[in-house]
């Protein structure tokens, strides 16, 4: 098969075309020779025939006769007996001038129909329809004959017809020929078959009075298109399709005769696979070639199969710019006379690899920042985060992502969905990449507020984590303010679910959904359900959120519990409502439980440190104890326990030999540590028992973990709790609260004891006689009064700082801190501003 090809395009409709002009048209070439009949016209008297003859053309004036027919121009007795061609302009021209043949009506009562062609009219026989009467190129007058070149795909003329008769029909036949004497009508079939090349043929209808455009394509014999020698062009109208059908009188106008050479295609393969994207008109543009996707053939004309509607278009191909051009010329280009041509481009692209986009669809769950620094006042770093979640679906566009983002909010206002569609997604190792264009967005907010942004988002997710961040730039009239969005977040699992949260005994749940909101408060409860029982479940409260993490096999997924008033600060207090919660629960920053839950797992409760001493009462003996810094490093505590004993009526320190689940604890290092990390054995509980305490000293275990006022837990006369500022034990009045773990300690007597502490050097813990002397700090001054001796001056982690000789009443200055001042057998803290 020959690949760079033409082929036969019919249609009633012609395609854009590039024409030759014609009004200097010349014979020999691709048009009829003043096919637009605005050449010199010339009138010719034949006998008693009159005639108007328009350059290259012919009429009767020229007719070939013999005696008998000769009288068809006029004799001694009758006037010209055959049909006309006139001169007109005006209404009966299109432009300009054109061709007016008319048929008459002869002494016979025959009709001579009008009659218009290139060649020379024979009139054989009187009788019109003898086969002796017909139009024939004549080859030894080269008026009578018109030497044509091209192939043209169509024929294009103007008529205006109106026949006596309507239902008679005219007709144009223009037939190409070589070397021959061709004749029309009546040729052999044999010479029909042996030198005909094309024709085209059309019947002309009646216009109703004005100007019609008709359009027919040539048909060819293609065998003979190639031949060599001299070709011809035979044209005829004729007012009638039949030979002395019609009537007298109808005329027919002819104008404007064009050739038409097609230069489209009108289909592209690439080794016999149509090539997606093309169009016939999509052509001439190098910015918007036809992108083949795959690898350009080494051999372009062996795989690339072009095939134009002209009928003897040249095709070729070449390469402009790194395009492959596909160059279709009409069978009529010229260089700079008539560049009839149109040029295809195409853009051959490697084959992209298929990124499997389905392994990283689902839904992300994880912590979503939106930093609102451009809008804070003072200028200062203002990020909000929350957990959220987002979906990543497959785009309608191969290799492509949609990000959804529900219900995006910032500054209290919920927008609404950020969704991005159609993002291309790279592979780059084991890392999915992808990034979106700049999408414009609407918000309607509340139905009273519309905010306009343009988005963009780029994120990757590598081992089911995804990593996002969304650029919003929000738009207004003053300019424009960025809001810088990221997310990180797990791939959501199949199992592993919840299939029910209560909140205050009504479900809130919805499925797929991971984080709610809620509001906190020891009077609001929440509680859960598992979808499988036999999957297990942590819960973390750490002040900001409730996390309910579900475990099942190898699949796990988060939830969150979120309290979305930013004036309030996370979620301080809240009840559990489950009776038992069968994996870990893990307590800090401050967290309030109320409830009887007890925990199949551990309890892990961290609590600020509260000093080189620290006061320790939990529903829970601690299976562990530990020191945590600033930068997270764990490490078992290295401490000393301790609780009281009444020896002589004084109440005195005994050194504990294990931990307690209530006591005082006195750190022997990590004295830089921020908070302690206390870690229960498994099947434990957090119940709200009711709390006793004996008189003295008694370190009461709170064990619901809620902040409580001392009476409402014990009844005593006078009540002593730890102030973790100053790292003292202050009287509490019945009003006054204790945080959840920083647990009091309950006296009841008749003597009130202000300060506890145990100096290093010391292994005893006395109480004063508060009104034999005093010990007290004010104004960056350690007051002494009423104490005769020696005192000793120690920091809290036990060093000595010095000792002073005092006698009376002493004031001092000393650097800012917390000290413990030694008088005799008694120890006194005092905090220095």
């Amino acid at each position: 098969m020959k690949k760079i090809s033409t082929k036969k395009f019919v249609s009633i409709i012609v395609c854009v075309f590039t024409v030759t002009m014609i009004a200097n048209a010349q014979k020999g070439g691709y048009q009829l020779a003043n096919g637009n009949f605005e050449g010199t016209w010339t009138d010719n008297t034949r006998n008693k025939y009159k005639e108007s003859t328009p350059d290259n053309w012919n009429s009767f004036f020229t007719a070939k006769t013999n005696s008998t027919t000769e009288m068809a121009f006029g004799t001694i007795l009758t006037g010209a007996q055959a049909g006309t061609l006139a001169k007109a302009s005006g209404d009966d021209a299109h432009a300009g001038f054109a061709a007016k043949i008319t048929s008459v009506k002869n002494m016979m009562k025959s009709i001579s129909n009008g009659n218009l062609t290139t060649g020379r009219i024979n009139m054989g026989d009187t009788n019109p329809s003898a086969v002796s009467n017909y139009n024939f190129t004549d080859l030894n007058d080269e008026t009578c004959n018109h030497s044509f070149i091209g192939y043209p795909d169509s024929m294009v003329f103007w008529v205006k017809f109106t026949p006596v008769t309507k239902t008679n029909f005219g007709q144009a036949h223009l037939i190409i020929h070589d070397e021959f004497e061709y004749k029309e009508p009546n040729e052999t079939e044999e010479n029909v078959a042996a030198h005909r090349i094309g024709y085209a043929r059309t019947e002309i209808a009646e216009t109703n009075g004005i100007w019609v455009r008709i359009s027919e394509p040539f048909v060819y014999n293609t065998e003979k298109m190639n031949i060599t020698g001299n070709r011809y062009m035979l044209a005829s109208f004729t007012t009638n399709k039949e030979a002395g059908k019609g009537d007298g009188g109808d005329v027919l106008c002819i104008d404007d005769i064009e050739m038409i050479y097609n230069s489209h295609l009108v289909s592209l393969s690439i080794d016999g696979i149509p090539v997606d994207g093309f169009t016939s008109d999509r052509c001439d543009d190098p910015s918007d070639p036809i992108v083949i996707t795959g690898e350009k053939p080494a051999d372009l004309n062996a795989s690339i199969e072009a095939i134009s509607d002209g009928q003897a278009a040249t095709v070729s191909l070449g390469e402009e710019n790194g395009l492959v051009a596909v160059t279709v010329k009409g069978n009529d280009y010229a260089e700079g006379t008539n560049e009839n041509k149109h040029v295809y481009y195409l853009k051959f692209e490697s084959v992209p690899e298929v990124v499997p986009v389905e392994d990283i669809v689902g839904i992300y769950n994880g912590l979503l920042d939106v930093d609102m620094t451009a809008m804070s006042s003072s200028g200062e770093e203002f990020i909000v985060t929350t957990p959220d979640q987002i979906s990543l679906s497959k785009g309608a566009v191969t290799n492509t992502v949609n990000l959804l983002l529900k219900n995006f909010s910032f500054m209290g206002m919920e927008l609404g969905d950020i969704n991005l569609e159609d993002i291309p997604v790279t592979v780059e190792g084991n890392i999915m990449k992808f990034e979106s264009t700049v999408v414009p967005m609407t918000w309607n907010v509340g139905g009273f507020m519309t905010i306009n942004a343009d988005v963009k988002g780029i994120g990757s997710v590598e081992n089911g984590v995804l990593t996002a961040d969304i650029d919003v730039q929000w738009k207004t009239d003053e300019g424009v303010t960025p809001i810088p969005v990221s997310f990180n977040g797990n791939i959501v699992s199949q199992g592993a679910r919840l299939s029910d949260i209560l909140y205050n005994g009504t479900s809130i749940f919805v499925a797929d959904k991971f984080n709610y909101n809620i509001t906190p408060g020891i009077d609001k409860e929440i509680s859960f359900t598992k979808a499988n029982t036999d999957a297990k479940v942590d819960v973390v409260m750490d002040g900001n959120w409730v996390t309910v993490t579900v475990t099942e096999g190898d699949q796990q997924n988060v939830y969150h519990l979120v309290n979305p008033d930013l004036n309030i600060p996370g979620i301080k207090a809240i009840k559990l409502g489950q009776s038992v919660i069968d994996g870990n629960l893990t307590i800090s920053g401050g967290v309030e439980v109320a409830g009887n839950t007890k925990v199949a797992g551990k309890i892990s409760y961290t609590k600020a440190v509260d000093g080189v001493w620290n006061v320790i009462g939990l529903p829970f003996i601690p299976a562990e104890v530990n020191t945590v810094l600033a930068d997270g490093t764990k490490t078992a505590a290295d401490a000393q326990w301790y609780s009281y004993t009444t020896q002589g009526g004084a109440y005195k320190p005994v050194e504990l030999q294990s931990i307690s689940d209530k006591g005082i604890m006195r750190l022997n290092t990590a004295l830089d540590a921020v908070s302690l990390e206390l870690v229960s054995s498994e099947n434990s509980s957090i119940a709200g028992a009711a709390q006793t305490a004996g008189e003295g000293y008694t370190v009461i275990a709170n064990t619901g973990l809620i902040s409580v006022k001392p009476s409402d837990l014990v009844s005593a006369d006078t009540y002593y709790v730890f102030d973790l500022e100053n790292q003292v034990f202050v009287k509490a009045t019945e009003a006054s609260k204790v945080l959840p773990a920083a647990m009091f300690i309950a006296y009841k007597g008749s003597e009130p004891v202000e300060t506890i502490a145990v100096p290093s050097d010391y292994d005893s813990l006395e109480s004063h006689v508060s009104d034999s002397f005093e010990v007290y700090s004010f104004g960056g001054q350690i007051y002494v009064k009423n104490y005769e001796g020696t005192i000793g001056i120690y920091r809290l982690n036990g060093s000595k700082v010095s000792d002073m000789k005092i006698s009376g009443d002493t004031v001092f200055g000393i650097a800012s801190g917390t000290y413990v001042i030694h008088t005799g057998k008694t120890a006194t803290i005092v905090v220095v501003r």
